[in-house]
């Protein structure tokens, strides 16, 4: 589905935003913080997608870190 490679390329630009930080910044890793930058930017782009997908975005909007 398209809304399925939206939200894992979202997801592969946190990381890549993520790592950046750690890397260059030299804040630490953070799963808490990776996942919250990927809830937000899924919940950014909601407004992009068709209404028909906007129950997937609400699901991965509410994916919380185990």
């Amino acid at each position: 589905k398209e809304a399925t490679s939206t939200f894992l390329l979202l997801c592969c630009w946190e990381l890549w935003k993520h790592r950046h930080e750690v890397v260059f910044r030299h804040l630490p890793p953070s799963a808490d913080r990776l996942i919250a930058a990927c809830r937000a930017s899924v919940q950014l782009w909601q407004c992009r997608v068709p209404r028909k997908d906007t129950p997937i975005y609400n699901f991965w909007s509410s994916i919380q870190l185990m």
